[in-house]
């Protein structure tokens, strides 16, 4: 399913990503912008969320739900058939935390990681990928709202032609 990037690869990662770390525990970080990519057009008030957002654990999923899912999904697959997409998980050791990369070794274990999770479930389960070729990392969020966190405006330019192609929206 996964495969570790190399020793050297994964010290070149940490230098490309600094401060991940930060970002990963949503810590402020001057350097790292951040754009909220999602189904809707804007920033949802109290009574839209109230509205848009029901969860009902009693009842199965509704079309609604997995229409907003599939436009996500769309951009999750345009994204990875365009560009590299490494996962990572925070190491512990003497105190000291510090990521671990990892590749997909195939495109099926890419698409299972990299798919929006169910409406409601635990953040425990969202996908957080670093796009390395972009100098991105991009986290699955709430509320069918990712976010893309990133150094450079030029490299982002494509990343926000894909969302405009799956007919999402940047929010700033």
């Amino acid at each position: 399913m996964i495969e570790y990037v190399s020793e050297k690869r994964q010290i070149d990662l940490s230098q490309q990503f600094p401060e991940l770390l930060k970002v990963h525990h949503i810590e402020n970080c001057q350097r790292i912008k951040k754009v909220a990519i999602s189904v809707f057009d804007h920033w949802l008030n109290e009574s839209e969320a109230r509205d848009l957002l029901k969860i009902d654990k009693s009842r199965p999923t509704t079309g609604e739900e997995l229409a907003r899912r599939d436009l996500l999904n769309a951009l999750n697959t345009l994204i990875a058939k365009s560009t590299e997409c490494l996962g990572y998980e925070i190491i512990e050791r003497n105190g000291h935390e510090y990521p671990r990369f990892f590749s997909f070794d195939t495109t099926q274990s890419l698409s299972k990681y990299f798919s929006q999770s169910p409406h409601g479930v635990s953040a425990q389960f969202f996908f957080k990928l670093v796009l390395p070729k972009l100098s991105a990392l991009y986290f699955e969020g709430y509320d069918f709202t990712n976010h893309l966190y990133y150094l450079d405006e030029n490299m982002i330019e494509q990343l926000k032609r894909w969302t405009a192609e799956a007919n999402l929206y940047v929010l700033d």
